[in-house]
């Protein structure tokens, strides 16, 4: 396992964590608000199943955070177009791998959409959905707007940053990109709604992509995860369950704890 920085195209400076193995190359791209560690386990899993396999934190996160959030400006775009890319294109031009695939959780899975993803053979998407709150069952819908039209706004404004450590698992975001997903859940096209993005990239997207939602997560319904997945052009859906794979739970998580092997 080898830490290493890279500068994507803006001189920012991007943590990255290379596990080296084989000549097919495994980029791990994280969901919101998730630093790259938590996917280190299944990372060595798929190291020691021959694949060299990277793992990043976004700008804002993790081994990638300034010192401080506060003032700090990253937008959602900026994962996607600068970080999620810029790690796309390292990987092609310093592994130079006969095979190039990703495995997107959540967010991650989003932000390949937006890249100029040309030299990919293939993605799995994890939990990847449209987070429109009335895509979501029972009470959940209610939640999403709540948190979206007030929560986020507020403690945007109060901190200068969302502290998502103080409310929920998971690390503090950037002010711009907690806005920018809070104003994506509230709207009927979520992410497609934001003019700012190249969302005809989505279509453009060579490779086949696998869309995986899973039975007891609230947010990654069929119906949450097709409303998003649609857009890519060559996708296959599978709906995992916890008993297809001995577990009691997977959730939205799950899929990439160590039990889950």
């Amino acid at each position: 396992m080898e830490r290493l920085t890279v500068r994507v195209d803006d001189d920012y400076p991007l943590g990255i964590t290379y596990f080296p193995g084989g000549d097919t190359a495994l980029l791990i791209s994280a969901a919101m608000a998730v630093q790259q560690e938590f996917y280190h386990p299944i990372a060595r899993y798929f190291q020691e199943c021959g694949y060299s396999v990277v793992t990043f934190d976004y700008r804002g996160l993790g081994a990638s955070a300034p010192p401080s959030l506060r003032g700090f400006t990253a937008t959602i775009g900026d994962w996607a177009l600068r970080d999620q890319q810029g790690v796309m294109n390292w990987v092609r031009e310093k592994l130079s791998p006969r095979r190039f695939l990703m495995l997107g959780h959540s967010l991650g899975g989003k932000l390949a959409g937006f890249t100029k993803a040309r030299n990919v053979d293939g993605m799995a998407c994890i939990c990847t959905l449209s987070g429109y709150w009335r895509l979501q069952p029972a009470w959940e819908p209610y939640k999403v707007l709540f948190h979206t039209s007030l929560t986020f706004p507020l403690s945007c404004f109060l901190f200068g940053y969302m502290p998502w450590s103080r409310l929920a698992r998971g690390c503090d975001l950037p002010r711009a990109a907690a806005l920018q997903w809070a104003r994506w859940c509230r709207h009927p096209n979520y992410l497609f709604s934001d003019p700012s993005l190249p969302h005809n990239r989505f279509e453009e997207f060579p490779a086949p992509v696998l869309a995986c939602s899973v039975s007891d997560d609230a947010w990654s319904t069929p119906r949450a995860v097709e409303a998003l997945m649609k857009h890519f052009r060559k996708v296959q859906y599978r709906h995992l369950t916890p008993e297809e794979f001995g577990l009691t739970k997977l959730g939205h998580f799950g899929f990439f704890r160590p039990d889950s092997r």
